[in-house]
């Protein structure tokens, strides 16, 4: 797999890292994003502007023009800073700008969500000449980001919580979950889900590969799979005009009223179904949107959690998709995932599954009884030879994962205890009274236990405005209505979901607030402020 560790896999839609393009006296565009820090504008012997729509002042003799601003906020109202550079400068040397050397900060207020000011602690700014092209090179120091406002420790501040730029970004910057193997068990399967206003799929090739496409014709845009979820033909056919598409690449295959020979032309060579990468860890699918693939967070997520899941070997199949929901709610996504990440809530709003657990498993929190509850369990888990220490967020800012133990009359995640399927999964060869439990940054919370998986994550749709998804995966062989009961089998995430769905909503409404301020976390909402800290760090470059 050309060079990836343990347990990645990578989709062959998924290009190369590339390096930071050269910089030429000609139409080559310069990269958008530079370390945190927008490149808007250069000065040099043709006086290009990168945006041409932007007002700039006349460049004097031997000054480099530019600015400095917040990715993705309001750029208006943003002055420019010149700074003179000898003309003796040497062709490709590197000038050091004193007055924005290592320490140095810019304070703007820009015409944003209640006029907050925005930093950018500047490391390094370089002034490089290429063909009688200045070009300015602005690097941010590592962690002083442009933070619009934050304070560690706090919630959000209000205009990054409906910020959908911010969001895109952190969605291109690093990895999110879209669901399992388990989700398209067998060769044509295909799971539908949308970020923002696009829609994509997972495909399961008949080589054995799962693929994200988009879910858009390349003739005139109409959905190809209407279904959440289904079983694709031999081929992928749009219900429109029937233009058709393979199965494994997405190439066009017919388009008709265009001729035989248009799927094999030039322009037929570019009709193939768009794609974005993917990396399939232990039998989870993660995707990205960026071309520019980072797969070190995914290589080194695979090692972390491989102890923990390779009992189960999700990723070699053996399991099927019993049941799935979703819903649109009308609730800011990051609010979910706060929500998501503590359970100081849990003991006066979740009073089913607070039957099922301790509160105090998910907090990270200890009580003497759960210290109790706790170490029996590991007696147990040690003798069966599975891994259960926990692991929260701090070899990767990414992953957490620990094994939970249930109250011991439970054998499984229902709310009668009894189990939820009767073909028990992984290395178990008797039901245990506990969950393999996994949450990934920035949309994920995953339980593994001795019969079933359950997987639930939200995409954004808008700035108020998610989609909550949840899969519950049983052994392949397991027969609905023998084995198990999909009301029983689902029941505990459907109806804890569905009173966090109430509370998100109500907190999404409350941030909307004139009056609103970021409220500080409590000690046991711990994971809270790391998902905000991290949110914070990848969305802001």
């Amino acid at each position: 797999m050309g060079g990836c560790q343990r347990g990645v896999a990578r989709s062959p839609a998924c290009g190369l890292p590339v390096s930071f393009c050269s910089l030429r006296n000609d139409r080559t565009a310069l990269p958008e994003t530079m370390h945190g820090v927008q490149l808007v504008s250069h000065g040099g012997a043709n006086k290009r502007a990168y945006r041409e729509y932007l007002p700039r002042p006349q460049r004097g003799i031997g000054e480099v023009l530019f600015w400095v601003a917040a990715a993705g906020v309001n750029k208006k109202g943003i002055s420019w800073y010149s700074k003179s550079v000898s003309e003796d400068t040497e062709t490709g040397g590197a000038t050091t700008m004193t007055a924005f050397g290592s320490g140095s900060t810019f304070h703007k207020s820009l015409n944003a969500p209640l006029n907050r000011p925005r930093e950018v602690a500047i490391k390094q700014a370089r002034i490089r000449r290429r063909h009688h092209l200045w070009v300015v090179i602005l690097e941010a120091s590592k962690g002083s980001l442009i933070m619009s406002g934050y304070t560690p420790g706090f919630g959000f501040p209000q205009d990054v919580i409906f910020d959908d730029e911010r969001a895109r970004r952190a969605l291109s910057n690093k990895w999110f979950f879209v669901g399992t193997r388990g989700d398209v068990p067998e060769p044509r399967n295909y799971f539908n889900f949308q970020l923002f206003e696009d829609q994509y799929f997972l495909l399961h090739g008949t080589d054995g590969v799962i693929r994200c496409m988009v879910n858009r014709c390349m003739h005139q845009s109409a959905r190809l799979l209407k279904q959440d979820t289904g079983k694709c033909a031999a081929s992928i056919i749009c219900p429109n005009h029937q233009w058709a598409y393979t199965l494994n690449d997405g190439k066009l295959r017919n388009a008709p009223g265009f001729g035989s020979e248009f799927p094999s032309s030039a322009e037929g060579a570019t009709r193939g179904l768009q794609q974005i990468p993917v990396a399939e860890v232990s039998g989870m699918i993660f995707a990205c949107l960026s071309d520019d693939l980072d797969y070190s967070d995914m290589e080194n997520i695979a090692n972390i959690i491989a102890p923990y899941t390779d009992p189960f070997a999700f990723e070699k199949g053996g399991y099927k998709l019993a049941h799935h929901h979703r819903e649109v709610i009308d609730a800011n996504w990051l609010m979910v995932m706060i929500n998501n990440r503590e359970c100081c809530h849990c003991t006066n709003n979740h009073k089913g599954l607070t039957k099922l657990f301790d509160p105090s498993s998910f907090n990270g929190a200890e009580t003497p009884a759960y210290t109790a509850l706790f170490d029996r369990a590991v007696q147990r888990w040690e003798g069966l030879g599975l891994a259960w220490e926990e692991k929260a967020f701090t070899l990767n800012d990414s992953a957490r994962v620990a094994r939970y133990p249930m109250y011991e009359n439970y054998k499984s995640i229902t709310f009668d205890g009894e189990p939820a399927s009767k073909k028990l999964i992984g290395p178990f060869a008797d039901y245990d009274s506990s969950t393999l439990s996994m949450w990934f940054n920035p949309n994920a919370w995953i339980h593994f236990t001795s019969d079933h998986i359950a997987t639930n994550w939200v995409l954004p749709l808008g700035p108020e405005k998610c989609a909550l998804y949840s899969s519950w995966i049983v052994r392949d062989d397991a027969v609905e209505g023998k084995d198990y009961d999909v009301e029983h089998l689902t029941d505990v995430w459907k109806v804890t979901n569905a009173e966090d769905v109430g509370l998100c909503m109500s907190m999404t409404s409350g941030a909307k607030s004139a009056h609103y301020r970021p409220g500080p976390f409590a000690p046991d909402e711990q994971h809270c402020k790391q998902f905000c800290d991290w949110y914070m760090r990848h969305s802001a470059f």
